[in-house]
This record gives structure tokens, sequence and C-alpha cells, in this order.
């Protein structure tokens, strides 16, 4: 497996997602027709359009996919900036000891919006540089539904929301199995919930919450700010923001890191 690539969860949740995934591709296809973007032919085949070859310059993805599902708006969305380099710095020499193992399981939580895959991105490609092999896991995977049925469930039902949605042990099985099989130095795993995996050797949480992210992702526009969103980003900061307590390492809003309770 490449360094850092996103591993597709089974059950499924991960089969939901593989289709979900083929229908937005598609999706962007068609609306990125005319400008001849460059596609697999399995996805030309999906929109019902021929296949072009040559690049779409200047044409904005996010937008295409908004058009093609007629305004529909996606969540998660919103991509954080790069980490600093100062701040990778001083995260990797927090981590040293824990590197120092023969293998060793880092997660990345927080909440949404806060960060997590760009930071888990970010410490994956600085530690493949240093000559680690560096596997990465994604909270995103192990849902218990796909996204579109996940997201009716937790309209319906508020009680469903939280760590319920995801299923946390076979998460923790496959930490187990990389402790286990020598196939790799670090396993990244990135996510809301996963500072509560029992068998993570360190813990790194971002602080910013959703109120912090808020006018970033109201500039950017990918997703509606309705009233069932921020009941559900306010639900979802009740429960993370207890994680805290269990990091090594956190990153505030501002960008410092501060030594966690955890440590």
């Amino acid at each position: 497996m490449a360094h850092g690539q996103r591993v597709l969860g089974r059950g499924p949740a991960g089969r939901g997602r593989l289709d979900d995934a083929r229908q937005l591709l598609a999706a962007i296809v068609r609306a990125n027709h005319d400008a001849a973007a460059p596609f697999p032919e399995f996805l030309h085949a999906d929109a019902g359009v021929p296949a072009r070859s040559a690049p779409a310059p200047g044409r904005c993805r996010a937008a295409l996919v908004e058009a093609a599902l007629g305004g529909r708006r996606l969540l998660g969305t919103v991509r954080p900036p790069e980490p600093a380099a100062a701040l990778l710095d001083a995260l990797l020499s927090g981590l040293r000891p824990a590197l120092a193992q023969e293998r060793v399981v880092v997660t990345v939580a927080g909440e949404t919006g806060s960060g997590k895959t760009t930071l888990a991105a970010a410490l994956a490609a600085r530690l493949s540089a240093g000559g680690k092999r560096v596997r990465t896991l994604h909270q995103d995977d192990y849902y218990h539904l796909p996204p579109a049925e996940n997201a009716r469930r937790r309209r319906e039902d508020p009680a469903w929301r939280g760590t319920q949605e995801v299923d946390l042990p076979r998460l923790e099985a496959d930490l187990a199995a990389f402790q286990q099989s020598g196939e790799g130095d670090v396993l990244l795993i990135e996510g809301t919930f996963v500072t509560l995996l029992a068998g993570a050797d360190a813990r790194v949480f971002l602080a910013a919450t959703y109120r912090d992210t808020e006018e970033a992702r109201r500039r950017r526009g990918r997703e509606p700010l309705d009233a069932h969103l921020a009941e559900v980003l306010a639900a979802e900061h009740a429960l993370v923001r207890e994680h805290r307590g269990r990091a090594d390492w956190v990153i505030e809003a501002d960008g410092s890191l501060v030594r966690g309770g955890g440590s």
C-alpha cells in the first residue's frame, strides 16, 4: 500500500461510499464535459457521455459538482489551509519519543472542519520523506451506514448522532492488526472520535470548534449552513470537546501547539 493511501472501509458503508464516489465523479464528468475534463473512461460511461482527454483549466470542480447535483452542496468539502512548517516541526519533535518505537499508532482528532485530514496528510508526507513507511486510516471509512443514509438517519433520529454512527471496534481491530503485522512503521488514524481508540501510542487533538471554522465554511459556500447542520455540529462539539483531555498534544485554534493532559 502506498504511503498515506486512503483505505476504503469494508462492509456496507464502504460499498456505499464506493457507489457514492462513482456517482459523484460521474456528476463531475457530466458538468465538466464541455470543458473536456480528463477522467477515466468508466466514469464517462457512468456519466453517459463520451470520453475526452484534454484538461479543463481554471474550472472549479467543487462548483461543477454542485451544479451537477442541482445546486445541492456537500458537507465536509472545506479544505483547511496546510499546516505551517514550524507547527509540523514542533509536533514531530513532540512525537519523537513515540516515533522511536518499532511500530507506532498516532491519532489525529477534532471537530468537523478543524483540519484533521489535512494535518494527517502533512504528517504522512513528512514522515514518508524521512524514510518511514506510513499508512493512514480514516474514520469516514468506518461508518455503519453509507453517507446519504447516515445523513438521513441523523436528521430523523438525533439519538443516532455520535460515536454510535462509527464502527469503532472494527477500527480498533484494524489498529491491532497493523501493530501485529509488521507492515509499516507508522499508522496515522484521523477522525472525529479516534482519540477514544485504546490502542493508540500518541494522540493529537485539533481544538478549533465549529464556531471557529464557521466563517471559513461560509466564505467557501460549499455546505448548507442551515439549522440542521448547526444542530449536528453543536451536538458533535459537546461530545468531542471532552476528548481534549485525552490528547498528548493539542493544536489550538490559533495554530499554537501545547502539551495535552494525556502526556
